[in-house]
């Protein structure tokens, strides 16, 4: 596969302009064009007033299983992908923990036997303009399939640290206290904190990081999505803008498990563990900007046959 590599500075114009060649050179590749219309690997939304694409929402409770919220407001953020802050009275009356009719809503359903984790997840009333990493987390009383995710993915061991080892998963003494996980894909929310994204796990990722705004290397354009955003909604924002901005979101794969292996293959078997929404904090430290809080998940069984598949 070719590779497309930028390096230094990438903002403003110079960052739309870099991207928008790449959209062309990947025109050109054998890559098929995607439902929303994009060339290549884009997944273009256009979000704000009256420009959101209708969702087709199907999920409920009779063929799928709702997300369990819960809070975590040390490290949650308080800022879109575009970093447009919410306001004061969004964030005052915005919980996770919610059930009520106006409160946040994430159905899912998978398959229950496939080739790999395969699924639709339909969001309702998250935070608007807003990333979702999508993680399968090991469960440790299910030790083959909790190492099986680890080693295709990463470990989080006790404390706030990040970025661990093979070796520090296997030399720590209580492993029982390590999550394993794997990141594969992510989403965005429209204005309104809805959001339609069918998964397919092929992918071994890192984190998210928004080209326009942040300094950042491409390696690999077919994990680079297009979004449009109007932040001008007065009730979110604490200051609405309306001029639309174009945002591109790079997913950074986990280099060292996808140069071994490329596609990424769950090993054949049965797995149970959770599927787990993280907000992306763009590496935002300071106040309002998070630290990858993890507010949303269900729990999920399910088999792995080990057939082959085509990554999407």
């Amino acid at each position: 596969m070719r590779r497309v590599v930028l390096t230094g500075m990438v903002s403003g114009l110079v960052a739309v302009v870099g991207v928008a060649a790449m959209g062309l050179w990947m025109a050109g590749s054998a890559r098929q064009p995607d439902r929303a219309g994009m060339p290549g690997p884009y997944d273009a939304y256009v979000s704000g007033s009256g420009q959101a694409p209708a969702l087709d929402f199907g999920l409920s409770s009779t063929n799928a299983r709702r997300m369990v919220g819960v809070p975590d407001a040390e490290n949650e953020r308080w800022a879109d992908i575009a970093g447009n802050f919410y306001s004061a009275e969004f964030v005052r009356r915005f919980d996770y923990a919610d059930t009520g009719p106006d409160g946040p809503c994430v159905w899912v359903s998978i398959r229950p036997v496939g080739p790999t984790l395969m699924g639709r997840i339909e969001a309702h009333r998250l935070k608007p303009n807003f990333a979702y990493q999508l993680k399968l987390q090991g469960d440790y009383t299910d030790r083959e399939a909790f190492e099986r995710i680890g080693y295709l993915g990463r470990w989080r061991l006790p404390g706030r640290l990040t970025n661990y080892q093979d070796e520090d998963y296997r030399y720590h003494p209580d492993k029982s206290k390590v999550e394993a996980y794997l990141l594969f894909d992510y989403f965005v929310t429209d204005a309104r904190g809805q959001a339609v994204h069918e998964f397919v796990l092929s992918r071994s990722l890192h984190v998210l990081w928004n080209v326009v705004r942040q300094n950042v290397t491409l390696r690999d354009a077919g994990i680079l999505r297009r979004y449009e955003l109007v932040a001008d909604d007065a009730a979110v924002y604490m200051r609405p803008k309306t001029p639309r901005t174009v945002e591109y979101l790079y997913a950074e794969p986990e280099f060292s498990r996808e140069q071994m292996r490329g596609t990424i293959r769950l090993p054949a078997g049965r797995y149970t563990g959770h599927l787990v929404l993280t907000e992306e904090s763009f590496h935002g430290y300071g106040r309002d900007n998070g630290y990858w809080a993890t507010p949303l998940r269900v729990p999920v069984e399910f088999h792995v046959t080990g057939e082959p598949f085509q990554r999407p």
